[in-house]
């Protein structure tokens, strides 16, 4: 029976590790990845905003009225989602910047 509670705990140990690695690596992403995941919100929020316009200008609008207020509307929700990502991501390098500061300045 000991044996047994011994594997349970070496896996609890295991899992505990783990968690802690997963949480490292998601706090840590590159600049590159935030550029490209900002660039990716922008460009979807304008092409899905332009095709609701066309189905709007299809439908209801005349025609040049539709996808240009579609686009000036999926515009606005891409910069609305940039800023968004950018807020969170300088929300979370915060602590580590005043982190690296601290231990830059421990070190001089």
């Amino acid at each position: 029976m000991s044996a047994l509670s011994m594997t349970a705990n070496d896996l609890k140990k295991r899992i505990n590790a783990l968690k802690e690695k997963k949480t490292e690596k998601q706090s840590t992403e590159s600049f590159s990845s935030v550029g490209f995941r900002a660039s990716v919100d922008m460009i979807a929020g304008v092409l899905m905003g332009i095709f609701l316009g066309y189905l709007a200008e299809r439908y209801f609008l005349p025609p040049p009225w539709g996808m240009l207020s579609g686009f000036i509307v999926g515009s606005a929700a891409g910069f609305m989602n940039v800023y968004r990502l950018t807020k969170r991501y300088a929300a979370s390098e915060a602590p580590q910047m005043k982190n690296a500061k601290a231990k830059q300045e421990m070190d001089e």
